[in-house]
């Protein structure tokens, strides 16, 4: 899970507000209907109807999910929770079920799930980076009593070194590859958060 709490901002030319989100992955997240789930609270007070109506449901669906390893979101063990705080939560009726989609506040809960989001995005990566070097390592190996045989064919050296010696080297190929591939992910972070700020003092 990666909790962001961001700075208070305004809305209606200086009503003050807040918003707290969070983007929890994996265990027992969405797992109430095995899909992504979104929960929504105004001053920690769960909002429970209405939904469609709500300022952080459309918030949700204008971040683009993919970019942070959540492509299929609706489907993948994923909960969303976005508190408003305010002195005033502008709710779209008088049964207080959900807030009001003004462009400030949903422009901040937007920029709030994408903080949070990238968190999730640089665990899902690291994941990915631990899978895809295994299956490197594990290629390298299947081949490894092959070559050691040709090369003791050729060399006359013993079987047993030979293999030893490709085993240090599949280790060292396979960490090498992670760490450019740690590398060019974490420069796409950095292009990813700049772009976000950009985007913020537009707003």
């Amino acid at each position: 899970m990666h909790v962001i709490e961001r700075k208070p901002k305004v809305f209606r030319g200086g009503i003050p507000f807040m918003v707290e989100a969070a983007v929890a992955y994996g265990g027992k997240a969405g797992a109430a209907s095995n899909e992504g789930e979104v929960m929504r609270f105004a001053n920690r007070v769960p909002l429970l109807f209405d939904a469609g109506a709500c300022a952080i449901t459309e918030a949700v669906k204008t971040v683009e999910w993919s970019r942070y390893g959540l492509k299929d979101f609706e489907k993948m063990p994923v909960t969303i929770l976005v508190n408003f705080v305010s002195v005033y939560v502008p709710y779209t009726g008088a049964g207080k079920l959900a807030i009001a989609a003004e462009d400030e506040i949903v422009a901040e809960i937007r920029m709030a799930l994408m903080d949070a989001a990238r968190g999730v995005g640089s665990y899902l990566s690291g994941l990915k980076r631990a899978e895809d070097k295994e299956k490197r390592k594990q290629i390298f190996l299947k081949y490894i009593p092959e070559v050691a045989e040709a090369l003791h064919d050729v060399t006359g050296k013993p079987k047993a070194g030979l293999e030893a010696q490709l085993r240090k080297i599949a280790e060292k190929r396979t960490v090498g590859l992670e760490e450019e591939d740690a590398a060019a992910e974490g420069a796409l972070e950095k292009i990813e958060e700049a772009e976000e700020e950009e985007t913020e003092e537009e707003g």
